[in-house]
């Protein structure tokens, strides 16, 4: 079944998304399932973009829209690819940037924040902020920056009854390296979900040599309204700026590739989030 088919399906759970009684993650992930969202390259994009005619983006809907699902989908695991940081931000802001993001990412449930290579670029002092204010938020979730020990890391997660083997991953990845971590492990995971900090050309060419993975995430660039098979490993991307989000249900029983797949609009139709809003004044005006 293609994504594109499951996007012609389920946009009929969309216009009461955030806004009504009408719960979007209870009828995008049925009970029993594991619902994966990934956002990708939010750069500083706090508020919606100045699109006239559909102003898409902003944490606070964000927040709104995964809330809504963590109250309603049992088991799901919130996904960001990187890059995070605005990329012109005034030096002397970065410390206030960094607590405040992090602190923003952690109070909307992100199990894994990928840090990017631009993200880097700023210092390992920026890093460690906002992986303080991630933690003090969401001690049980992760944080991730390539620390070139080959161009991937590897963090577990559990939730309900399945072990989730999460694979972060870099363009520069090496991966006759990464064979033996995933092939040697002792207690294998349920579910592999590689998690691509690099563009949709470099997905496809490491699809084409990775291990088996039930799914590819990737950003720079990429939003794919239906999934991309490479062989036997699917690609899934949401895009940038936040502005649209990628969905992805699983079924627990029997994990494998994506049962679903669809990309959300952060638009008009999700309500904004008081506290996140409020979060997010502390930044300078005009970000």
């Amino acid at each position: 079944m293609t994504g594109r088919f499951l996007y012609l399906m389920l946009p009929a759970v969309l216009p009461g998304l955030c806004a009504t009684g009408t719960s979007f993650g209870e009828s995008l992930s049925p009970s029993g399932q594991l619902l994966v969202v990934a956002s990708a390259e939010t750069r500083g994009q706090i508020a919606p973009c100045n699109c006239p005619a559909l102003p898409l983006g902003g944490l606070p809907r964000r927040a709104s829209l995964l809330r809504d699902v963590e109250s309603t989908v049992a088991h799901h695991v919130f996904v960001e690819l990187g890059e995070v940081f605005p990329a012109a931000a005034d030096p002397a802001d970065l410390p206030l940037w960094a607590r405040t993001m992090g602190a923003a990412y952690g109070r909307m449930g992100y199990d894994v924040v990928v840090l990017g290579d631009e993200d880097a670029s700023l210092g390992p002092e920026v890093l460690r902020t906002f992986r303080e204010a991630f933690m003090r938020e969401r001690p049980l979730g992760f944080v991730v920056s390539d620390s070139g020990g080959g161009g991937f890391q590897t963090v577990r997660l559990r939730k309900g009854d399945l072990d989730i083997l999460c694979v972060v991953l870099w363009a520069d990845c090496d991966v006759e390296a990464l064979r033996p971590v995933l092939e040697e492990n002792g207690d294998p995971a349920d579910l592999t979900l590689g998690i691509l900090h690099g563009s949709l050309l470099n997905a496809q060419d490491l699809a084409e040599t990775l291990p088996p993975m039930d799914i590819l995430l990737t950003a720079d660039g990429a939003h794919l309204e239906e999934l991309l098979w490479v062989g036997s490993t699917p690609i899934a991307g949401p895009g940038t700026q936040g502005r649209r989000l990628a969905f992805l249900r699983f079924p627990e029983s029997a994990p494998g590739p994506p049962a679903a797949y669809l990309l959300v609009d952060v638009g008009p139709q999700i309500e904004s989030d008081p506290a996140m809003s409020d979060l997010l004044s502390l930044l300078p005006a005009g970000e």
